[in-house]
């Protein structure tokens, strides 16, 4: 019985009770449908995966259409449209479900280190964030990460894969 209490007491050692909450800017349009998609997608799972959501209406609001606009350009994407979704130092355009697993990545990412935010540069107007690298087109590879598919090795993606569906914990 000892054992089992011991076990069970175990678990409660790896849970992070003071776990940071990540700030997400949302740039949107009021009548985007994939602005809507990600608000809902965002209302059912912000507390968790421990993100906050600040939103800016880019469509009807000149203010905050400018500040997109800087933010574009502080990250320097010629274009871009709506939802432009910005956390910390990384940037997500559009949004549908193939999105969630990079979005989900770069909040885990920012909850666990200190990061800067590009948004709160641009608004106080200083230059101290410097812009991080973009998931966009990259493949996420189990235990590397996301990677650029053009630079990836195949052979080492093969036996990383491999290795992980070859894991098995029932046979221990």
């Amino acid at each position: 019985m000892k054992k089992y209490l011991i076990l069970l007491l175990s678990f409660f050692v790896f849970i992070n009770v003071n776990a940071k909450t990540a700030d997400v800017y949302l740039f949107y349009g009021r009548e985007c449908p994939h602005c809507a998609a990600f608000e809902k997608f965002a209302e059912g799972n912000k507390d968790k995966y421990n993100f906050n959501v600040i939103s800016y209406e880019t469509w009807y609001d000149e203010e905050n259409s400018e500040l997109l606009n800087k933010v574009i350009e502080r990250f320097g994407d010629t274009k871009a449209g709506v939802p432009y979704i910005v956390i910390g130092n990384q940037r997500i355009i559009g949004w549908n479900d193939s999105k969630i697993d990079m979005f989900l990545s770069i909040v885990k990412k920012n909850r666990q280190k200190e990061y800067c935010s590009i948004v709160l540069d641009v608004i106080n107007g200083t230059n101290e964030c410097e812009v991080g690298t973009s998931l966009e087109g990259k493949v996420e590879v189990p235990i590397i990460g996301y990677v650029e598919p053009e630079e990836a090795s195949l052979g080492l993606i093969a036996v990383i894969i491999g290795l992980v569906d070859g894991f098995n914990p029932c046979a221990m």
